[in-house]
């Protein structure tokens, strides 16, 4: 009976045996995994810093008096743990070439003596990704508050009341994609500003760059 369950005893050591580098390799796969996780999740946030350079069109009433200009600016980007929502810090100035013509409102005629209107912008601005990019680009919407600063004198159509604040609001799309180390963008915005004594709406599209530091 001895032999017998030294026999048995052997058979069962050598199947755990041939068990263990497959458990092993389980165990090794799990831990690579749940590691991966913790990294991605400790990641957090993640800021990146931007350019954008573009073409600047007035609107509404604007239009009547001014041209397509151009603008610049420059923002810092907040991903959030979310990943599919990021947040932006912006600075931007926008000028548009004036006519040279008499504005007329109800408190009297002004003359545009051509000086460019300049609109100078810092505000905050909410992304939201939308899935479904192909090819590695992904599509966002965004929207947004600001402060604004007007200059020029077709800030004014009833005098020279020149650099001035005011709130605005602004809302739009844009895509991006990864090209090498830094992220290039495509997006076109509607600005609106309150407050002003001529009507102030703004198209500017606008090609960029992001990038994040190491």
């Amino acid at each position: 009976m001895f032999p017998l369950l030294s026999s048995t005893a052997r058979r069962a050591a050598r199947r755990a045996a041939r068990r263990a580098p497959g458990a092993a390799a389980l165990a090794l796969l799990t831990t690579a995994t749940a590691g991966a996780a913790l990294a991605q999740a400790s990641a957090g946030p993640r800021l990146s810093f931007g350019a954008v350079a573009g073409s600047s069109t007035p609107t509404s009433l604007l239009r009547d008096y001014t041209r397509v200009g151009a603008h610049v600016g420059a923002f810092a980007q907040l991903r959030t743990p979310t990943r599919w929502l990021a947040l932006r810090g912006e600075l931007s100035h926008h000028r548009l070439a004036s006519d040279d013509l008499v504005v007329v409102s109800a408190g009297g005629a002004a003359p545009n003596l051509g000086s460019p209107l300049r609109l100078t912008a810092g505000g905050l601005t909410t992304l939201a990704y939308v899935s479904g990019g192909a090819g590695g680009v992904r599509p966002y919407v965004l929207a947004g508050a600001s402060a604004n600063h007007l200059g020029g004198r077709a800030t004014s159509v009833q005098g020279p009341r020149d650099r001035q604040w005011y709130a605005g609001a602004h809302g739009g799309v844009g895509l991006e994609a990864t090209v090498r180390r830094a992220t290039v963008l495509v997006e076109s915005r509607y600005i609106s500003v309150s407050g002003a004594h001529v009507s102030t709406r703004v198209v500017p599209v606008s090609v960029g760059v992001r990038f994040a530091p190491r």
